[in-house]
């Protein structure tokens, strides 16, 4: 049996109608990733203006600087895993689109060479 050209088609449409999808998740987490960088670098001057500060020594304000440095410390860990998270999410879209945009190649080459006609036949 003989694939005709609506089929061969089909076969390569279907699957690349998942590009576009894969490609909105990965804008997604690039936005989102934007944000966690974003939200670092707040924390990370936010650091600098605390350890700037010259409070003197044994006051209330020492303590409450030494607080405010672990605090920051804390939020700034939690987003570099965050961040971390969404790299290797970034990095599996763009594996699945990669396999995906095989795949649509590989159906297509099939269909292709199982009838070389299918391309040039006029109905």
């Amino acid at each position: 049996m003989q694939p005709e050209t609506g089929q061969v088609i089909q076969e390569v449409v279907a699957p690349a109608v998942m590009i576009p999808a894969s490609a909105l998740l990965l804008l997604s987490s690039t936005a989102r990733m934007n944000v966690v960088l974003a939200r670092i670098r707040t924390f990370h001057r936010e650091q600098l203006d605390v350890w700037c500060q010259d409070p003197a020594e044994g006051s209330k304000h020492a303590a409450a600087r030494e607080t405010r440095l672990e605090g920051l410390e804390h939020q700034v860990d939690r987003l570099l895993r965050r961040a971390r998270l969404l790299r290797m999410t970034m990095l599996l879209l763009f594996g699945a689109i990669t396999c995906n945009l095989l795949s649509v190649l590989g159906l297509a080459a099939q269909s292709v060479l199982t009838d070389p006609q299918v391309v040039y036949r006029h109905s």
